[in-house]
Formats: C-alpha cells, sequence, structure tokens
C-alpha cells in the first residue's frame, strides 16, 4: 500500500505481486520502442546553443589552470554562469581534449535516455499501470519537441531534470517511505547543476515534510536527514564560492533583478505561449484528478505542485528567450507526462477492448498535439499566437520550431565570427559584444558584455525603462564601454553591404568614428543573394590617421 496516501480519497489497492505480463523484458522492450522517436528528434535537432559556449570557456580555462572565470586575469573573478557542476563537467572534457561540441551534448542526451527508461519504469512497476497506458504517457514525454531538443543543445537543461526527478521520486513517490540520503545526493546534485537548484532541492524537502502520510514522524525525521545532506553540501559550496568570487549571487541573477510587473507578464506571456503552442499540458489538471483517485491524494499532489512551482519560477523570472520551453522542462514537463499517464489509466480502467482503445486514441491525440510543433504546425493561426510574443527584442514574431532555427543560424554564424577574430587579434585585445558565446569561446578575447551576463557594472545596474527579451533586460550599447577601450566593438548583426555601409557612413559622425574605424567580414553567401557581412569597428592605433582610416576602408568595402 502507499504510504502517502489521501486521507479523503479511496486509491486503488496495489496488488500482490506484479500484475500479468510486467515483467523486465516488457520494460526494456517498451524503452527501446520510446527511445525510437526521441532518437530521431533527438538527431533532427542536434544542434549547440550560443549560450553553451559561455560555460565551455569557463570550463576550457579552468581546464587551463585559468581559474574558474570567463576573462582570464580579471580579479575579482565574475560568476557569469548559472550551472556550476556542469562547467565542471565540461572542464572534465576540455581536460581530456574531447570535442567540446559533441562530449556535452552525448552526456546530456544519456541522461534522456535514462531519464525516458525511469519514467516508464516508475510507471509500469511502482504506480503498477497497465502497459498501454503507461507506455502512452512515457512517449508524450518521449515526443516532446522540449525534452528532445534540449538533449542536445549543450546545456545542462536534460541532466537537472534527471537529477530533480531522482530526487522527487526517493523523497515523494515511494510506496514505503521516503529514502533520504538516495533522494539527498541527487537533490544536493541539482543544487550545484542549477542556480536556483538549491530552491528546487529545499521544495522537495518541504513537500516530504508535509505530505507524510500514516507514518509522519518517520517521514519527518527521514526529511530532516535530506535537509541535513543537501543543506551541509550546499553550504560547504556556497563558502568556497563566496570566497572565491566575492558575491552572494551569480552574476546572472543580478542580470535577471528588476522591472517587477513587467517581468511578471512577459513571463506570464511565455507560459500561455508554451500550453497553447503545445496544448498537451492542458491534460495535466485531468490528470491530476485521476492520480488522486488511483494513487492517493498526496502523490498527485507532489506532482501537481512540482508542475505548478515551475509555471511560478517561470513566470517569476520573465520566461526565457531559448526554443521550446526549456525552463518548463524540469518540473512540468517531466511530472505532466506522469500525469497524463494517470489520466490515460483511469480512461483504460476496467480493461475491454473499447476502454484500451479509447486509452489509445486519447493517448495518440496528446502525443500528436505535442509533437507537431516540432514541424510548425499548430492549432492555433500565427497571428493568434503572436498575441503573446514574449521575445520582445526579435524583428518579428517566431514559432518555437523557427526560434530554433534563429538558434542555429545565429550560433554558425558567431561561431565563424570568433574564429576570424582569433585570426586578426594579437594576444591581450578587448572586445566589446552581446553574443558573448561562441564569439567568446573562439576568439580568446577579453570580453566587456553589453548584457551583462559577465560584467558587473550592466549587471547591477539599471534595468531598461521597457522589458525587452528574457535575459537582455539591462543591454547597454556598445558606447557604455568607450572609457574601457576596447580594441573592437562588435555589431553581431549580419547585413547586406548596401545597409552597412549607410550605417557605417551615419556611424563615422558619431562616437565611434574619432577612436575606432568600421571593418567587416564578409559571409559566404548562397547564389543569388546579396552579399551580407558581419560589421564591427577596431580601435584606430596610434601611428594611423583615422581620416585615412576611414578613406580606405570606405573605398574597399564599396567596391564590393
Amino acid at each position: 500500500m502507499w504510504a502517502i496516501e489521501n486521507p479523503g480519497a479511496s486509491p486503488r489497492p496495489a496488488p500482490e505481486g506484479d500484475p500479468p505480463g510486467k515483467t523486465p523484458a516488457i520494460l526494456l522492450l517498451g524503452w527501446l520502442a520510446l527511445l525510437l522517436p526521441w532518437a530521431w528528434l533527438v538527431r533532427r535537432f542536434w544542434f549547440v546553443t550560443d549560450d553553451a559556449y559561455i560555460s565551455f570557456r569557463y570550463a576550457r580555462n579552468l581546464a587551463s589552470g585559468l581559474g574558474l572565470r570567463y576573462n582570464p586575469g580579471e580579479h575579482p573573478p565574475v560568476e557569469g554562469y548559472s550551472d556550476f557542476l556542469w562547467v565542471i563537467l565540461c572542464s572534465l572534457f576540455e581536460r581530456l581534449r574531447l570535442d567540446i561540441e559533441t562530449a556535452p551534448l552525448i552526456l546530456s542526451a544519456a541522461c534522456g535516455a535514462l531519464l525516458l527508461f525511469l519514467v516508464f519504469r516508475l510507471l509500469l512497476f511502482r504506480f503498477r499501470m497497465h502497459p498501454l497506458p503507461a507506455f502512452l504517457g512515457a512517449l508524450s514525454l518521449a515526443a516532446a519537441p522540449s525534452f528532445a531538443l534540449w538533449s542536445t543543445g549543450g546545456l545542462e537543461t536534460i541532466p537537472f531534470a534527471l537529477l530533480l526527478f531522482l530526487a522527487a521520486e526517493r523523497m515523494l513517490l515511494r510506496r514505503t517511505g521516503s529514502a533520504p540520503l538516495a533522494g539527498a545526493i541527487p537533490g544536493l546534485a541539482a543544487a550545484l547543476m542549477r542556480t536556483e537548484g538549491i530552491f528546487w532541492a529545499a521544495g522537495i524537502g518541504v513537500l516530504a515534510w508535509m505530505l507524510g502520510g500514516g507514518e509522519g514522524r518517520m517521514n519527518r525525521r527521514a526529511a530532516l536527514r535530506y535537509f541535513a545532506v543537501v543543506l551541509a553540501g550546499y553550504a560547504v559550496y556556497f563558502a568556497a564560492r563566496y570566497a572565491y568570487y566575492g558575491e552572494p549571487l551569480a552574476n546572472t541573477a543580478y542580470v535577471k533583478a528588476g522591472l517587477g510587473g513587467a517581468v511578471f507578464l512577459r513571463g506570464a506571456r511565455y507560459v500561455a505561449s508554451y500550453f497553447l503552442a503545445f496544448l498537451v499540458p492542458f491534460f495535466i489538471v485531468p490528470g491530476f484528478f485521476a492520480a488522486r483517485r488511483r494513487a492517493g491524494g498526496k502523490t498527485a499532489l507532489a506532482l501537481a505542485a512540482l508542475a505548478a512551482a515551475n509555471i511560478a519560477y517561470a513566470v517569476a523570472v520573465g520566461g526565457d528567450w531559448m526554443a521550446m520551453g526549456r525552463i518548463l522542462l524540469p518540473a512540468l514537463i517531466v511530472p505532466g507526462a506522469i500525469l497524463i499517464a494517470f489520466l490515460l489509466d483511469a480512461v483504460r480502467d476496467g480493461g475491454g477492448a473499447r476502454r484500451s482503445a479509447a486509452a489509445a486514441l486519447l493517448g495518440g491525440a496528446i502525443v500528436a498535439m505535442g509533437v507537431l510543433p516540432a514541424f510548425n504546425i499548430h492549432a492555433f493561426p500565427r497571428s493568434f499566437l503572436a498575441k503573446l510574443d514574449f521575445r520582445y527584442h526579435a524583428s518579428a514574431f517566431r514559432t518555437e520550431r523557427e526560434q530554433w532555427e534563429q538558434m542555429v543560424l545565429t550560433k554558425s554564424i558567431w561561431k565563424f565570427f570568433g574564429k576570424q577574430l582569433k585570426e586578426i587579434a594579437a594576444p591581450g585585445e578587448s572586445c566589446a559584444c552581446g553574443a558573448i558565446g561562441a564569439i567568446g569561446y573562439y576568439s580568446g578575447l577579453y570580453v566587456y558584455d553589453t548584457n551583462g551576463l559577465v560584467t558587473p557594472a550592466v549587471a547591477k545596474g539599471e534595468s531598461a525603462a521597457e522589458a525587452r527579451s528574457p535575459g537582455h533586460d539591462k543591454h547597454v550599447p556598445l558606447t557604455f564601454f568607450m572609457d574601457e577601450k576596447p580594441t573592437y566593438l562588435l555589431h553581431v548583426t549580419p547585413m547586406t553591404s548596401n545597409v552597412a555601409l549607410s550605417m557605417i557612413r551615419r556611424w563615422r559622425g558619431g562616437p565611434y568614428g574619432r577612436d575606432y574605424v568600421a571593418a567587416s567580414i564578409p559571409l559566404t553567401q548562397e547564389r543569388g543573394a546579396p552579399p551580407t557581412a558581419l560589421l564591427y569597428f577596431r580601435r584606430i592605433r596610434p601611428e594611423e590617421d583615422p581620416g585615412e582610416a576611414w578613406r580606405l576602408f570606405l573605398d574597399g568595402f564599396s567596391a564590393r
């Protein structure tokens, strides 16, 4: 019987032993079947997002003996990452000279495959579901574009989701009470994997304390043991990072501070946009009631509380500019798949061909609703979805699929730009720019960040008058860094030669013209497309005449 039960409901009693047909072979075969659509989507979305290179640069500097810092030699160092444990893992890849664009993705994908296995096993054996609803519930996760896309990407999203699942499963979803040590280890790892992970780990402990069943005293003791391990381990980490960085919070946290209600509104648009694009989250509500009846109210409450907390977090931080609802994955999408499985199990209740067919039909519809946005197919018209656009800095509304395509394109451009700068830059030179991922990793330049992730002067400054896209609220112009005299000022937007020439002539008489001269790097073009270039400014050398430097550039640029 369940150790966490709802006093006001009568959950379905667990049968003695496993139901017929529930064998390790069924678990293995079902998992392999789940891997097929998931692996296909992972292969389709395989990419590295530009922000991952920020962590990669920290990892490379650490592996090279330069310390856990973005700009070598900077003192005090700046904590411009949100994923300490992931940076440490990536530093091992750098130390072993493994391809940094491959090894982290393989690790993330392996975590995704393991998470799928654990969810399916939980449904099949812990919750004692029939294989059909258990498989379809897990399939709603396997075929979720968000889950597949962020099984790649180069970020810690899926490993973080796996750690949260392990902690929640040990502390909240066991039939025989909490397992504090087994839950505390992944809970502590989650606290180290993401800046906000400590709040998730603590929340799981609080839920374990509050939702203890008839053996409440025992469960409260288990929760205290869980807290002792998690908080003691995190205290050691916090003391070490505070001694190293001299700040109580990561610089990335200061970047997101400010604007208040405007940020919350954008976060609400982010959540609403995800719900209307994918539709699957709407089935979580009936799934909660099904779970309440079939597994007990406290099991259902634990899953629903995780999902609700994830929604609240997304609203509080103002959403995320990246594709496919990335920050909703760890505690909304994964617990949501479990609740959907309960809904399908309730539809199939009693067995028989009709009920099984109804469960299969509903499960198939849910899976289809979730996967179609991967192909840019939506239930609502584009004009309607555009009304909830939360990426305020984008020139036009993009669907989640289009945002991923844009991320793939821009990363390839910034990587090219960074490699080109590496060829022309001298040791010790610097740049000011906004896209500091691949450009920073491949160029090796000292970077002044206009978005503030690695630049405290921006992160702790005033927010923009109006909310921008998530993570860009404290953006400053390149002129903000003129007193620092960076070697290069990087405008990281490709533009046609005619548009670039017009802008260059206008800027020549502006703040750049006296100390900087324009320069550009041409981009490879498809046949018939207008030539485009990456525009930047380099500091005029003491021996150069500014007027002559500008004349030479304009003559050469106009001749293209």
